[in-house]
């Protein structure tokens, strides 16, 4: 996207600066409510993953491989 491409700001009314704030601050919350939910599923991947892995490693030794 060029800087010819940005939006005019300074033609806005107030009214639809305020609109557009308050539209971007919804859009914020949400992608921070779901970035954080994609942390947790990594964590909790990384946690299970990490478990097969221990897992496996102690049935290879137990099963004399």
């Amino acid at each position: 996207m060029k800087a010819s491409d940005d939006p005019k700001f300074e033609t806005w009314t107030p009214e639809n600066l305020v609109k557009f704030a308050y539209d971007i601050n919804a859009k914020a919350k949400e992608q921070s409510e779901t970035i954080a939910s994609l942390q947790q599923d990594l964590k909790t991947a990384i946690t299970a993953y990490r478990k097969l892995i221990k897992d496996t490693d102690h049935a290879d030794t137990t099963h004399g491989t």
